[in-house]
């Protein structure tokens, strides 16, 4: 078993038939229903990619069709069982869910950021986007490392940009469909956030950044 193949196995919670059978469900409604889960800067490019989509868009079937073609770009369906891990579940989530999930996590990474935010807007948009979680990432905070004031005007949105490179780091090469599910739920550029990413280098990895998050009693993806 390949390195990689393990640490996926650990990352999975074990779980039944039943509840694999519901993650399966997840997934097929995700897939189905993914136009209401696509950031709008995503319509140009499926449309001019499928543009019969459109003139079908009234026809039975066509949400399936447009599954299929999303799962075939994506190199086809994973196994069931890798639905089980966490990274995997960030897929199955509604597109706000998904932004608040990776932004939590880009936050996890760099705690230094919330002892940075001095000033009072800076602070509660950092609350508003950890919520619950916010005392226990500010708990980390002296571990990390100041970042520039540009940093603290991010907003959710370009947190959840910096959280899906974070969050890619934790899949194989396989895993194309599940890139193409959550990227389908960020800005078409993320906001230019590979480069910008280095203002607000990592504190913690990536694991340490989720389990900080389980100890705080709210499994990621949250």
């Amino acid at each position: 078993m390949t390195a990689a193949v393990m640490e996926r196995a650990q990352s999975a919670n074990p779980i039944s038939p039943e509840a694999m059978a519901s993650l399966a469900l997840g997934l097929q409604r995700k897939l189905f229903d993914m136009p209401l889960h696509a950031h709008t800067s995503w319509a140009q490019v499926i449309d001019a990619r499928w543009p019969f989509l459109g003139e079908l868009s009234d026809r039975p079937g066509v949400a399936a069709l447009r599954a299929e073609l999303l799962v075939a770009q994506g190199g086809g369906l994973p196994a069931a069982t890798d639905l089980g891990a966490a990274e995997v579940q960030l897929a199955l989530q509604g597109r706000e869910q998904v932004v608040r999930s990776l932004a939590r996590l880009a936050l996890a990474r760099r705690p230094g950021v919330l002892r940075c935010a001095v000033e009072r807007d800076a602070r509660q948009a950092l609350r508003s986007v950890l919520g619950e979680l916010y005392p226990a990432v500010m708990a980390h905070s002296g571990r990390g490392r100041p970042v520039p004031y540009e940093v603290l005007r991010w907003t959710e949105m370009h947190w959840a940009c910096v959280g899906y490179h974070d969050w890619t780091t934790l899949l194989r090469p396989q895993d194309s469909l599940w890139r193409r599910m959550v990227r389908l739920s960020l800005p078409r550029g993320l906001l230019g956030m590979r480069a910008r990413r280095r203002l607000a280098p990592a504190d913690l990895k990536v694991r340490q950044a989720i389990q900080l998050l389980s100890d705080a009693e709210r499994a990621w993806p949250c």
